[in-house]
């Protein structure tokens, strides 16, 4: 489940600790242990599989994500834990502006740069550009990509079974900063940018940008 597990043998097999950092309240996962049995450095269908259980040694195929740690034991094997290996699907869809074109956007700001995020975590009020290489993936618009658009079309990859932090967000200065507040913001998924992967490509996630309040509030 995680690099650099301490494996240790006892009289029963073998144990040792491994744990997640990750976002509290994140959701319920699909969670499974593997070990790689024949040794080739992958984690395919071939190998030995198992998964979260209870103290009684019951599976419980899930993890959650609560608000404090929490002690799970994950047992290899456990059957029935195996599962087809999806690892990546890809998300796509199209931008859109919803106040006027592309192009008269172009014309009063002529740097603008349209990212497409499928984000780990929630959004701060400012996002360096430079911290989306942290992102699952995203996909940047130029101003020779969307002159002359009617529509923008993004294609991200994200790992299968999870869900991510889906949005459209505008550097119209060009200044290595998407603010928000100030810039331009859509959110795609269900509800608060949200966005669960399966095991299928998702197309489709089409987002709609507003400008209108650059103009009204005169701040660039």
């Amino acid at each position: 489940l995680v690099p650099d597990i301490a494996i240790t043998a006892t009289e029963d097999g073998a144990g040792g600790d491994w744990g997640y950092t990750y976002c509290k309240n994140a959701g319920t996962y699909v969670a499974r242990g593997v070990w790689d049995d024949n040794d080739n450095g992958l984690y395919d269908p071939s190998d030995t599989w198992g998964q979260p259980v209870d103290d009684e040694g019951n599976a419980l195929n899930t993890i959650t994500f609560g608000e404090t740690d929490e002690d799970v034991t994950m047992l290899i094997p456990v059957g029935g834990s195996d599962f087809e290996l999806v690892p990546f699907v890809r998300v796509s869809g199209e931008v859109s502006r919803l106040d006027d074109s592309w192009d008269a956007l172009l014309v009063d700001y002529p740097d603008t740069h349209i990212y497409v995020v499928g984000a780990k975590y929630y959004a701060e009020a400012q996002v360096l550009v430079s911290t989306l290489e942290d992102a699952y993936d995203y996909d940047v618009f130029g101003p020779e990509e969307i002159a002359g658009s009617d529509v923008l079309n993004y294609s991200l990859l994200a790992p299968s079974n999870i869900s991510l932090f889906l949005y459209a967000a505008a550097d119209i200065d060009n200044d290595g900063i998407i603010d928000a507040s100030l810039e331009g913001w859509a959110c795609g998924g269900e509800g608060d940018c949200w966005l669960t992967t399966g095991q299928a490509n998702i197309s489709g996630q089409n987002m709609g940008m507003d400008f209108s309040h650059l103009y009204d509030t005169g701040m660039y």
